[in-house]
């Protein structure tokens, strides 16, 4: 696991199960969609791909000018079904070990959203 992902749960060790409650087992995470995370904010962007139409209305309706979103403020990855941000590597690893189909070019350790759909 790496030391950017220290918001997963505390009580697995394997970042690949989202953990719930103690009285519900441990649930395999799924990648659901793209994902741009703002750097200073932590706001989260969704959208089929990324930078996509809805993503960038997204950022405009909060105020983020259309200037920044390509000078390094904001971090591109993917969400899962729990709306836990997870970078490109760590989504593909756990895509991958959780046994999540993966379709198209295989880009080396990182998902592309060309990858889910």
């Amino acid at each position: 696991m790496s030391d950017m992902q220290q918001d997963y749960s505390p009580l697995l060790t394997d970042d690949c199960y989202q953990y719930i409650t103690k009285d519900f087992a441990p649930v395999k995470r799924k990648i659901v969609t793209a994902a741009n995370r703002h750097t200073k904010s932590g706001v989260l962007l969704v959208g089929s791909r990324h930078w996509s139409k809805a993503m960038t209305l997204q950022a405009k309706a909060i105020g983020i000018k259309p200037s920044s979103m390509a000078c390094g403020s904001f971090e591109q990855g993917f969400i899962d079904q729990y709306d836990q941000f997870l970078s490109r590597v760590d989504a593909k690893r756990i895509a991958i070990a959780n046994g999540q189909p993966l379709i198209g070019q295989d880009w080396g350790d990182e998902l592309f959203s060309e990858n889910l759909h």
